[in-house]
């Protein structure tokens, strides 16, 4: 795996992505759908980690609690 970390704003870039595309998926840009996507997968490389097929993403980072993420 390589070491992708991400920044405090990629990761609320993120979430704020996830928050529209969740709430009203065709506000959203198709750049941005795809800032997204790039974003997604890179936190799966951080916390080693892929989502389950209800969309559930279960956090593993090192130390650090297990936590499901909706």
């Amino acid at each position: 795996m390589s070491e992708m970390n991400m920044t405090q704003e990629e990761w609320k870039e993120l979430n704020d992505l996830r928050a529209a595309i969740s709430q009203y998926p065709a506000s959203v840009v198709p750049e941005k759908q795809e800032r997204f996507t790039e974003l997604l997968v890179r936190s799966w490389e951080y916390i080693d980690t892929v989502p389950d097929p209800d969309g559930c993403i279960t956090v593993t980072t090192p130390g650090k609690t297990a936590k499901r993420v909706v």
